[in-house]
């Protein structure tokens, strides 16, 4: 273990007129995070919070790889801006349409780590280096570390497009490193075993579709689309979800992960849920497979682990 004193700072600024949203933010964490037990994966068993800059997704295919704060060390910038195009505009037509742009990033800190040889014991041979002392390393505050963690650009449009059609497109390009989120490899593991991170790009497209049939009555269609060389490859995903305002709601949605390397791994996670909402609490019912990531419907989203059967979920406020 190290006793360097942990560093931590989160600033955001944002401007909004006639229309125009524009937000900016800087983040910095170095040896920031407090947890229950020491030896647990960097990524478990955290006591303090630590914001992320990155925007949370809802849809499920992007939601598949989602960022984790690096508490261990990290910087990164967002910028966002969006703009409303007023009624009977050439971009916002009958109805007008909101566009936003979105870009965040997250790499490593450009730590130099205090080492010292360690020697095997039968002679004086150099087995690996260890850290020395008992602040391990120190850090530039605004310099940037060779490894990128996470870099998001998303583009959204939405528009009404007659009374009872409203509609959203999005198009996702992330730049993944898979070892650092999920494996829990650090910035030192790389350096002290020579080697590179895991890192791939993620194309994703969504596009979601709102009817209403008549008053109360719904209808929600989302059409996902995700391609990647890494991890589990390129999946497909179809959504439909019949609500009933404001209690009930019928879902059934496909997701195919057709790019899947492994074969037999090539397969359809299909389920089937209902959910209706009593005061500030929902009760939901599924049945189907579902695959491992952030799964939303019916307007409520959580992280749930690869599963096959039913489930049972009880959402209130208090």
């Amino acid at each position: 273990y190290i006793f360097k004193e942990g560093e931590g700072l989160y600033a955001t600024a944002s401007y909004a007129n006639n229309g125009l949203g524009v937000s900016l933010g800087f983040k910095r964490y170095d040896n920031f995070f407090f947890k229950s037990q020491r030896e647990s994966d960097l990524q478990q068993l955290f006591i303090n919070y630590l914001p992320s800059l990155t925007t949370l997704h809802t849809y499920t295919l992007p939601a598949l790889y989602s960022f984790n704060t690096q508490g261990n060390g990290e910087m990164g910038f967002q910028g966002e801006i969006s703009y409303n195009f007023k009624r009977n505009t050439l971009f916002g037509g009958k109805y007008g349409t909101l566009l936003t742009l979105s870009y965040a990033n997250s790499y490593s800190l450009d730590k130099d780590y205090k080492l010292r040889p360690r020697y095997s014991p039968a002679d004086t041979t150099i087995i690996d280096s260890v850290l020395r002392g008992s602040q391990g390393y120190s850090s530039s505050f605004l310099g940037r570390g060779p490894y990128t963690y996470f870099q998001d650009f998303h583009m959204e449009i939405k528009k009404k497009l007659s009374k009872n059609w409203r509609a959203t497109a999005t198009y996702y390009n992330f730049v993944y490193n898979f070892s650092t989120l999920i494996k829990g490899a650090s910035d030192y593991d790389y350096d002290a075993a020579g080697s590179e991170p895991d890192i791939f790009t993620v194309n994703a497209g969504v596009l979601e579709l709102l009817y209403k049939i008549k008053p109360r009555h719904s209808l929600r269609t989302e059409i996902q689309g995700l391609f990647t060389e890494g991890d589990r490859g390129d999946w497909a995903l179809l959504l439909l979800e019949y609500s009933i305002a404001p209690s009930w709601f019928f879902a059934i949605q496909d997701a195919y992960n057709y790019g899947n390397p492994e074969e037999d791994l090539q397969i359809h996670y299909l389920s089937t849920n209902v959910g209706y909402s009593f005061g500030t609490t929902r009760f939901q019912l599924g049945y189907g497979r579902q695959q491992q990531g952030v799964f939303c419907v019916g307007g409520i989203c959580r992280i749930v682990p690869a599963s096959n059967g039913f489930t049972f979920s009880v959402t209130s406020n208090f």
